[in-house]
């Protein structure tokens, strides 16, 4: 609450929404920081003053692939609402990771469960090595992230990644 209040005490005094802090080898804003400590509120408050919500954290992660990575469900519904956001766009260029391939990774059900609600999200999209989303989750041994996945609609079940492995085989 208190963190709350400052923050909105420090944006209605003028302070830039898009001010950057270095931390060593990268560059975050604020709401990249709010998304990542999983603050809702303050992502909103942020959002509502014009922070750029696709800004990318040294040239990688934007707010939303943080807040997917870090399994923080409200910040990820947030930003979702807020739109603008490229639900499919891999967090490393040319990694093919997304949103919801990370989700599913580190067993992320209830991120998982808002992605696949997102229209235009394509649960079948791969990484480098033809691993989906379905076939990452069972590599991890996520249970229940592989159930919400096997309900999606469209789901390709038997697509398999590189040398022929499926997510029934892993």
């Amino acid at each position: 609450e208190g963190s709350l209040l400052s923050v909105k005490a420090l944006l209605a005094s003028g302070t830039n929404a898009n001010s950057v802090a270095s931390t060593g080898c990268d560059i975050v804003t604020a709401l990249h920081a709010a998304c990542g400590c999983g603050h809702a509120g303050i992502a909103s408050l942020l959002l509502g003053a014009g922070a750029e919500i696709n800004r990318s954290c040294g040239g990688v992660l934007t707010p939303f692939h943080i807040a997917c990575a870090l399994g923080h469900t409200l910040v990820v519904a947030l930003l979702l609402r807020h739109g603008g956001i490229d639900v499919n766009e891999a967090w490393c260029k040319g990694s093919g990771e997304t949103p919801l391939y990370i989700a599913c990774v580190y067993g992320h059900r209830e991120v998982v469960e808002v992605l696949l609600r997102h229209e235009g999200l394509d649960a079948n999209r791969t990484v480098e090595s033809g691993a989906t989303p379905l076939y990452i989750a069972c590599q991890e041994g996520h249970r229940e992230v592989v159930e919400l996945l096997l309900r999606h609609e469209g789901l390709d079940v038997n697509r398999a990644r590189e040398g022929g492995d499926t997510p029934l085989y892993i």
